[in-house]
């Protein structure tokens, strides 16, 4: 029987280092790309074992041929364990993974026909019947998985057929077939010792060099080359990509991408993502992401995130996320979140957090939240929330929470919310001290809030009170006020406000045409009108009425400032139920005239009751005395 040899061969170099196989001894293993090859010591794997690059002694002469006999050969079968027949000629083993060397077994058989042309190469197999056949290569064709012999016999995945991933089961022969010649010569003497291998290789290239120290490399995706980094530094993915500036510094995933300029500092994902100006700073997830301008600051998730103006500030998730003016500043949960204006604060979590206006300030939780006015201040939780006007100041917990007037204050220290629709000084709460000589007043022309202690307010009704307004203990005494305010005058009664209960009036010439009023204690007020006609106008339609000046408010839960709105044109005794006491005057048209007096109509108007010789009473309209007429009247009434 002649001898059996096994062979692991034809891989790429790559391959045999990435399988790095254990060889068996004698086993040869061939690199198909440099012609080196490698014999096993069964004990070593592929990467520890030396190239055996020695060239052979010269061919010696061959020997005699020797007469011909079927030779035969025991082969193994690994799939059934038994003996499948005995070949003549090369058995190679396929106990190694064929396919991740090679792509697939056809690829290997092919490469097994170009080593040995002069041999027909077989697969060994067993058909299902458990009978040996032997199949010559070239009658074996290959498509999607399923291998097709000629004659019939088809070998598919399973066990014990062949199959492109169980290598363990099968063997490749080669057979030489004919009658064996007589053993020849023995071969030539092993020739001397090959050469050396090959010369060493060129000298690598040399990677990039850096100017200065700690200058670091990055990858250059448009020149596909490591470059080193020197005046700006970015580290992530696309992190400074475009047109960086000097001394900038880019951190994170996109970050600083697009027109980073120089002097700046974007860290976080997306941090100032594009066009993010000089000597600004982005920290934070999206921080700053578009358009920051100029010495801003945005630190936070979403902080500055859009439109961030130059020498602003921003701190916290979504602190000025969008449109945040010039000089302001946002810090807090959604402080000045959207469209915060110049040179305004917000401080606290959602502050000042939709439209705030230019010079406003807003501290606390949800403080001036929403449409803050210009030069308004709102301090405390909730204050100011909603719609605070223009250089109003709310301080305490829900001080001026719903459309704070103008120019009002508010301090709020109770535990409910504190409002008001008009100007003003509101204070809640304010002790009680029936002790105390001491008053506070307002002086119109100075703005200043004294005190005095030369007498005080008329009190609500005084005992001795001359007109019957002081309360049963007024704060002075039974004497009553003993000072007033001074006469103000408000202007003209169309400009106070003239109207009627159909159609308003329009007034002429005049010679005489005022509403004045004064204060007389805290809540008591006295106005005085004065009318006189000097040119026709057009007298509307309707009784007439009249508009409280200086914003102020009849009480009308009093009993004597009921408010009366029926017997419109009516004339009616009814009517004098609803007259202010203390009001008076007179009215005539030239060629009659009567006495007047006050009818409360709502909260903030009046009508103008005239009674002529006992004969008539009805209001003041188009139809009775009209504009052709001269009137004047006083009263005095409690305000709300």
């Amino acid at each position: 029987m002649a001898p059996l040899r096994y062979f692991r061969v034809l891989g790429y170099e790559t391959q045999w280092t990435a399988a790095n196989y254990v060889l068996a001894v004698g086993e040869i293993g061939i690199e198909i790309d440099t012609g080196l090859f490698k014999v096993g010591d069964g004990v070593s794997n592929w990467s520890s074992l030396p190239y055996s690059s020695n060239v052979g002694g010269a061919t010696g002469p061959a020997g005699a041929t020797g007469t011909s006999s079927f030779g035969t050969m025991m082969v193994w079968n690994a799939g059934t364990s038994t003996n499948t027949g005995e070949m003549d000629g090369w058995a190679i083993s396929m106990s190694f993974n064929e396919e991740s060397l090679y792509g697939s077994a056809t690829n290997f058989f092919t490469a097994l026909t170009s080593l040995y042309p002069w041999q027909t190469i077989y697969l060994n197999a067993t058909d299902s019947t458990g009978q040996y056949a032997t199949i010559s290569v070239s009658n074996v064709t290959y498509s999607s998985g399923v291998y097709t012999v000629s004659g019939g016999l088809v070998v598919q995945n399973g066990s014990g057929t062949f199959s492109g991933t169980v290598y363990t089961s099968y063997y490749i022969s080669t057979v030489q077939n004919g009658v064996t010649g007589e053993t020849g010569e023995a071969g030539g003497a092993t020739g001397a010792t090959g050469e050396a291998g090959g010369a060493t290789g060129a000298t690598g290239t040399i990677g990039a060099t850096g100017q200065s120290y700690s200058d670091y490399l990055y990858w250059n995706r448009t020149l596909q080359l490591w470059q080193p980094g020197s005046t700006a530094v970015h580290i992530g993915r696309e992190a400074g990509l475009t047109l960086q500036g000097e001394n900038s510094i880019a951190i994170g995933t996109n970050a600083g991408k697009i027109n980073q300029l120089s002097n700046s500092i974007a860290i976080g994902l997306e941090a100032g993502c594009n066009a993010q100006n000089i000597y600004s700073i982005a920290i934070g997830t999206y921080a700053a992401h578009q358009s920051q301008s100029f010495e801003s600051i945005a630190i936070g998730l979403n902080a500055g995130n859009t439109n961030q103006s130059n020498r602003s500030l921003a701190i916290g998730p979504n602190a000025g996320s969008a449109n945040q003016g010039p000089s302001s500043i946002a810090i807090g949960e959604q402080a000045g979140y959207d469209t915060q204006l110049s040179n305004s604060i917000a401080i606290g979590s959602y502050a000042g957090n939709v439209n705030q206006s230019s010079n406003s300030i807003a501290i606390g939780n949800s403080a001036g939240y929403l449409q803050q006015s210009n030069d308004s201040i709102a301090i405390g939780n909730s204050a100011g929330l909603t719609n605070q006007g223009c250089n109003a100041i709310a301080i305490g917990r829900n001080a001026g929470t719903t459309d704070q007037s103008s120019n009002s204050i508010i301090i709020n220290a109770s535990n409910s919310s504190l409002e008001t629709t008009n100007p003003g000084f509101y204070i809640a709460p304010i002790r009680n001290d029936n002790t105390q000589n001491l008053y506070m007043a307002y002086n119109t022309s100075t703005k200043e809030v004294v005190y005095k202690t030369n007498g005080g307010a008329t009190g609500a009704t005084g005992t001795n009170g001359t007109n019957g307004i002081v309360g049963s203990n007024g704060i002075t005494g039974s004497t009553g006020p003993q000072a007033f305010g001074s006469w103000i005058s408000a202007g003209t009664i169309q400009s106070v406000g003239w109207g009627a209960t159909t159609t308003a009036p329009t007034v002429g010439g005049t010679t005489r045409n005022n509403i004045s009023y004064r204060q007389l204690g805290p809540k008591e007020w006295e106005v005085a009108l004065t009318y006189q006609i000097l040119s026709m106008g057009d007298g509307g339609s309707g009784d007439y009425l009249f508009t409280l000046p200086n914003s102020l408010q009849f009480d009308t839960t009093l009993p004597f400032q009921t408010a009366y709105t029926l017997n419109v044109g009516g004339n009616t005794w009814v009517l004098a139920g609803f007259i202010i006491p203390s009001g008076s005057g007179l009215i005539n048209n030239g060629g009659v005239g009567g006495q007047v007096y006050p009818i409360v109509y709502d909260s903030t108007r009046y009508r103008i009751l005239t009674t002529s010789y006992g004969s008539a009473i009805q209001c003041w309209s188009d139809n009775y005395y009209g504009l052709t007429s001269t009137c004047e009247m006083t009263f005095k009434f409690t305000s709300t």
